[in-house]
């Protein structure tokens, strides 16, 4: 019988007790701000403790969405990309095309986790009610591979 290890409950400095999120900073386009949860600091059945000089290596890639920016204006039309479609395009049929809004998906909404593409380069820090700083990750919504239920 295989024992699956028991994923534990991480409170995120970011959620209050209402369930309330409060970012430092509000995403726009289609950005997203994510607190990456901390790597654990027990492997195991928690006999096993992780040095803090190796600790960043079992960071696992999953955080807690705290911002969704609301989408960005794209020059694709609706449901198709004729660049796939019409191997040689002329110049004026991308001169002619009418910008259109490309909403960020419903499925992502702040509070809940996330994995993300860990190769993300924008590093920023917030701070917390309390005044605490915190290392988040700044990405675009196509960097968050999926959720976590």
């Amino acid at each position: 019988m295989n024992k699956q290890p028991q994923e534990q409950k991480v409170n995120c400095p970011f959620i209050d007790s209402d369930g309330q999120v409060h970012s430092p900073f509000r995403a726009i386009l289609d950005r997203c701000i994510i607190w990456p949860t901390p790597p654990p600091e027990k492997i195991g059945s928690g006999v096993i403790e992780i040095p803090q000089t190796i600790r960043a290596q079992f960071q696992d890639s999953t955080g807690i969405l705290l911002s969704v920016g609301p989408g960005y204006w794209g020059k694709e039309t609706e449901g198709t990309m004729d660049f796939v479609k019409r191997p040689r395009l002329k110049r004026s049929d991308l001169e002619n095309k009418r910008p259109m809004w490309h909403p960020t998906t419903d499925q992502l909404k702040p509070g809940i986790r996330v994995y993300y593409d860990n190769s993300v380069p924008w590093w920023v820090v917030g701070k917390d009610q309390n005044g605490k700083e915190h290392a988040l990750v700044i990405c675009g919504v196509m960097d968050i591979q999926g959720i976590v239920s």
